[in-house]
């Protein structure tokens, strides 16, 4: 769950975000990449890699496909 809220397990960053007050635009920095591996179906897990860019963490974790069908 820390990793697909934006936190390293490994070395606590978190993703940030700051206002550029003169334009009014919010930017955000993800400290985790997500890449999916697998993808198996609609009603099945999918397969996808989380890596920290602080600490090169790699993690595989299986994540439940169930709602995200695009239907």
């Amino acid at each position: 769950m820390l990793l697909l809220g934006g936190t390293c397990p490994a070395c606590g960053e978190k993703r940030s975000s700051f206002k550029d007050e003169k334009t009014n635009t919010n930017f955000t920095y993800e400290v985790i990449s997500q890449k999916l591996l697998r993808n198996h179906g609609c009603q099945g897990l999918s397969e996808v890699e989380f890596t920290c860019k602080s600490c090169d963490l790699k993690e595989v974790h299986s994540i439940s496909n169930l709602g995200n069908c695009g239907l």
